[in-house]
């Protein structure tokens, strides 16, 4: 049943490691899925990150300190698109983000 249900709080959860393990932390998904959802959320062009590097590869500080509201958001949001379960709980995904990064969403 848990695999089948998943919810994106208005506080978003994120742990401290790479950006694959937020949103892939059993690491079930091909790098080339993983990579292909970070564009389609638009991360690619939000998150700076060295040139040469697989974004997917990008640390995370402890609860996301290094990132904004909105891309907590798109992550938690890429990592039940990639659960691919069956109900998706919002609440009030979008109450903490900007206008910009909430049509990404939408």
């Amino acid at each position: 049943m848990r695999e089948k249900v998943t919810t994106i709080p208005q506080d978003p959860t994120l742990f401290k490691g790479t950006l694959r393990f937020n949103i892939d932390p059993f690491n079930q998904i091909s790098d080339e899925k993983v990579d292909a959802l970070l564009e389609k959320a638009g991360l690619t062009e939000l998150l700076k990150y060295e040139s040469g590097t697989y974004l997917r590869d990008m640390m995370i500080e402890e609860s996301g300190n290094n990132l904004s509201a909105g891309e907590k958001q798109l992550i938690c949001i890429c990592r039940a698109v990639l659960r691919k379960a069956k109900v998706v709980v919002f609440d009030e995904a979008t109450a903490n983000i900007d206008v910009l990064t909430e049509h990404k969403i939408l």
